[in-house]
């Protein structure tokens, strides 16, 4: 984290605080800065529904290539075939899929995000909405 971020996080003790912080990082177009932040801001306050979605938002972009029977190869298919198999019971809401498991579904995405977060502490889900 830059200096100036890392000392506004200082004086930082409320989650409107961090919120206003956050926003003008963003504005001032310091996205990985914002990241940083939003993630101490939710290991300070991690109730709060504003600074997780903030947290998953601007959580680093990571992609890898997934070579055929590979960890990464697995869950995807694993968490893909769960997909398929529960499009039917769900369809048009938000599903939290972590490798073989459902973590939770509903209309509400930050619900959903929320639910799976109480789930599995520390994992990131798979998030995605399923077609009508």
């Amino acid at each position: 984290m830059s200096a100036e971020p890392a000392a506004a996080a200082e004086t930082l003790h409320s989650p409107e605080a961090y919120l206003a912080e956050i926003r003008r990082l963003c504005e001032a177009d310091d996205p990985r800065a914002a990241g940083e932040l939003a993630a101490e801001a939710h290991r300070r306050f991690p109730s709060d529904d504003r600074l997780l979605h903030w947290a998953y938002v601007l959580q680093p972009v990571m992609a890898w290539v997934a070579s055929s029977g590979s960890e990464l190869d697995r869950r995807f298919a694993v968490e893909s075939d769960l997909r398929r198999r529960i499009a039917a019971e769900h369809p048009g809401e938000w599903v939290a899929l972590l490798r073989d498991r459902l973590l939770a579904h509903g209309a509400d995405r930050l619900q959903v995000l929320r639910a799976a977060h109480d789930a599995e502490p520390g994992e990131w889900p798979t998030l995605l909405r399923l077609p009508n």
